[in-house]
């Protein structure tokens, strides 16, 4: 059967089997975060049996390693601040990552205190809308703002937010 060491040889397959789905976990939550959906499907994904799977979330679950609210509050930091996306678009990432939505709404809430989003806005404009604040035939600056607004709806960031910048 090729075991890969002395102590493996002399254990049963379950336990082995245990060992190499919490490794394989841990490896994955020590490259970065994940939900617990998310990190459920890329387990079973990998072939690694169902039960197996249940049982290691369930202990990562209880010794902390895994927490939705946190997961959702670190991506949504991550996503707005550092990528310059919306809360809406952020939220709809997290959901349909399979994250319950009261734990996107407490871990996005926590976020959104350190976060300050008209720095935020303004960030995408100053890189992504320079042509509104240049000088020129007012219909070219009014279709710019046009982009601009567009824009920062595909990005997630609501109304309100949009023209309170852009005022």
């Amino acid at each position: 059967m090729g075991y890969s060491t002395r102590k493996e040889a002399l254990e049963p397959a379950t336990v082995s089997d245990h060992r190499g789905v919490r490794d394989r976990a841990l490896r994955l939550l020590a490259m970065r975060a994940h939900g617990v959906a998310e990190l459920k499907q890329k387990l079973l994904a990998k072939g690694e049996p169902a039960d197996e799977v249940q049982r290691v979330v369930a202990e990562c679950l209880e010794q902390g390693f895994l927490n939705d609210t946190l997961f959702a509050c670190h991506r949504t930091v991550s996503r707005i601040a550092g990528k310059g996306y919306g809360p809406h678009k952020v939220k709809g990432e997290l959901l349909a990552l399979g994250l319950d939505p009261e734990d996107v709404a407490r871990g996005m809430a926590r976020a959104l205190l350190e976060i300050d989003l008209e720095a935020v806005v303004a960030k995408v404009l100053a890189k992504r809308c320079a042509e509104i604040n240049r000088e020129g035939v007012a219909a070219a600056r009014q279709r710019a703002r046009k982009k601009c607004i567009d824009l920062l709806y595909r990005r997630g960031f609501d109304r309100d937010t949009i023209y309170r910048i852009l005022s």
